[in-house]
This record gives structure tokens, C-alpha cells and sequence, in this order.
């Protein structure tokens, strides 16, 4: 059975000191409004998920060398962001539960 690319919350804190980390969210731009992902201890980027698959290789050469969390409205979306990221050898993942899990990983 397949394990979908989902890195919990407590993986995610502990792997704040990575230099390699990137967040990337992947939010439609009227999406991101609600609440801008802000994280002080890693890079935060942003590429809608409408645009990944269009760009995915110059997304992939941008993104080498680093370890992706992908946050999304849900945890789905960004599971398919992190699975595209993949097929394109990038070190992906997506935040569990999505944007609410962004929630609870910075309070």
C-alpha cells in the first residue's frame, strides 16, 4: 500500500533548524488573503498549485537540494502538489491536515 508524501506536525517542528527546509505554499492567490503563511524559522515560498504542473520542471530546479513542505488548503492538495514535486526528484512533503495544521504547528 502506498503512504501518501505527509509529514506530521511533530516532524515538522522538529525539522525547523534545517537549513534545506522550504515551505511552499501553494494556495490560490485569493486563498492565501485568509492568512499569509509567516514562519520564522524557515524560507517560505509561494507557487499556486494551478501553476505547478505547468512549471514543474522549472519549479523541480529551483527547489533542488532543498526539503519542500507543501501547505495547502487541505492536506490532499497539497499531497498532490508533494507527489508532483517527486516525480520530479525534488525531496517533498506535504503538511499534515493542510492549512489547519499550519495553524497548529505556529501557535
Amino acid at each position: 500500500m502506498y503512504k501518501p508524501p505527509v509529514m506530521s506536525l511533530t516532524d515538522f517542528a522538529a525539522a525547523r533548524e534545517d537549513p534545506r527546509l522550504l515551505v511552499l505554499d501553494t494556495r490560490l492567490p485569493e486563498e492565501r488573503l485568509t492568512l499569509p503563511l509567516i514562519n520564522p524559522f524557515n524560507t517560505v515560498a509561494y507557487a499556486p498549485r494551478a501553476s505547478v504542473g505547468q512549471d514543474l520542471m522549472r519549479l523541480a530546479l529551483l527547489l533542488s537540494g532543498r526539503h519542500v513542505v507543501v501547505v495547502d488548503l487541505s492536506e490532499e492538495a497539497a499531497v498532490a502538489v508533494a507527489r508532483a514535486l517527486q516525480s520530479a526528484d525534488v525531496h517533498a512533503m506535504a503538511l499534515e491536515r493542510g492549512l489547519d495544521g499550519w495553524r497548529d504547528a505556529m501557535q
